[in-house]
């Protein structure tokens, strides 16, 4: 073991002994590895069948594999489209929740403020709105003790490896947070299993307002038709988990640490504001049209994305046969995961990857280029669903706020030196942090 461990590490595969010796820890941009990991995704495309929720099941689209994951993906992926998902129809919701952001930053008057709940919440609306119709008020109770304990569980480490492990369920104590992450997901399970309900009480054919209706309508179209489908109740839950949780942690994580990084970088907000007030202008908003013409912004956006790094590492997937990583053989069923943060912080793809520099993303001529190597949503077959969600809600936040308001330190707090290292769990948090606002307009 401790031979082939040390081969893997050498080839660029980083392996660890957990408590299943199927685990490896991939690093897919390296030389030769580069290509067959992305070009072959589908021998990697499944899931663990050990990763189990509360009730044993694996569900939902995250958590699923082989047809089950196909047609469910599948259906995501029309539905959340027809919704407006990736489309410039959502503009106008998005801005929408930034607008009520912006009204309570003015209301701290340019006070200290940690926007660390209010982000959340703007965020989590986005997506509420399209999965289950729902909007939370700012401050509210029930969305922040989901978000709080979901929160918890994502700083700590190695829940995913333990889920394998069911005799771990029984210890009197509770090693890798198993029984914890086990208590969170039956709160969150048990909040969308009201929202369900009540959308099945309410259902209207007719009109279908959001995706849970478009879940509920291919259950009634497969009963109606006599038909045995995967559409069921715990896979709408499972669904709707995805969404909920998914949809708004990474996104507002996000957020909060491009924030962080104007406090800690303060010439990146001004460049970034020259480049409002050249192409967009103080009286007018930005919109989404403006992308392509806003580059220092979209590379400050690619920056933030390649080193707060969110999701260290992916997901675990499962080979579905036997596969050779340049010399290596990675047998069936071997659990893999994507080592995200060694490719963005790779010095071998990134000049000094530990200094913040926006410019990487930029060419000669001071235009924003895309890059392989960036893959803060992973890659292939199980890459994130709501990537280009994400990009457009970071886009449109990040260019209204510092157009209206300017951030600094608080003044008692400019002698503490900021920091940018946060938690590294699961998802890659900011520690809490305050700013001051000051309304430009």
């Amino acid at each position: 073991m401790y031979k082939r461990q040390t081969e893997l590490s050498q080839s660029r595969l980083t392996t660890v002994p957990v408590l299943d010796p199927q685990y490896c820890f991939i690093k897919p941009f390296v030389a030769h590895t580069e290509r067959n990991f992305y070009e072959n995704g589908e021998v990697f495309s499944d899931r663990p069948a050990g990763l189990r929720f509360i009730d044993g099941e694996s569900r939902g689209i995250a958590g699923t594999s082989g047809e089950l994951w196909k047609i469910h993906r599948k259906f995501a992926m029309t539905t959340l489209r027809n919704f407006g998902m990736g489309k410039t129809c959502m503009e106008s919701t998005i801005k929408s929740e930034i607008g009520c952001l912006l009204e309570t930053i003015k209301m701290e008057r340019g006070q200290p403020i940690d926007l660390a709940d209010t982000i959340h919440i703007s965020i989590a609306n986005i997506i509420c709105a399209v999965a289950f119709s729902k909007r939370f008020e700012d401050g509210d109770g029930e969305f922040l003790g989901l978000w709080k304990n979901i929160e918890d569980l994502l700083k700590r480490k190695g829940v995913t490896v333990g889920l394998r492990s069911k005799f771990l369920e029984f210890l009197p104590i509770d090693i890798f947070g198993i029984k914890h992450f086990q208590s969170i997901f039956k709160q969150t399970n048990d909040y969308l299993r009201e929202v369900y309900e009540e959308h099945v009480q309410t259902f209207d054919g007719d009109r279908i307002r959001d995706y849970t209706d478009a879940f509920i309508q291919e259950q009634k179209s497969a009963e109606l038709n006599g038909v045995v489908s995967d559409f069921t109740v715990p896979q709408a839950l499972g669904e709707l988990t995805d969404l909920f949780q998914a949809g708004t942690e990474t996104t507002a994580t996000t957020l909060r640490w491009a924030l962080l990084y104007m406090l800690k970088y303060p010439e990146t907000q001004d460049k970034i504001r020259a480049e409002i007030d050249e192409f967009i202008g103080s009286g007018n908003a930005p919109s989404l049209k403006d992308r392509s013409i806003m580059h220092y912004t979209e590379a400050f956006i690619s920056e933030t994305l390649r080193f707060a790094c969110i999701v260290p590492m992916a997901a675990p997937h499962c080979a579905t046969r036997d596969f050779k990583l340049g010399d290596l053989l990675i047998p069936k069923a071997s659990i893999v995961v994507p080592n995200l943060e060694s490719v963005l912080s790779d010095p071998e793809i990134w000049e000094n990857p530990d200094q913040f520099s926006p410019e990487r993303f930029l060419d000669e001529n001071g235009r924003c280029i895309q890059r392989d190597e960036l893959i803060p949503f992973s890659l292939g077959p199980r890459v994130c669903l709501g990537q280009s969600l994400a990009r457009m809600e970071l886009f449109l936040f990040l260019t209204i706020l510092v157009q209206q308001f300017i951030f600094t330190r608080p003044d008692d707090e400019k002698d503490t030196p900021l920091d940018i290292v946060g938690v590294r769990g699961i998802v890659h948090i900011p520690t809490p942090y305050r700013l001051c606002a000051k309304h430009r307009l």
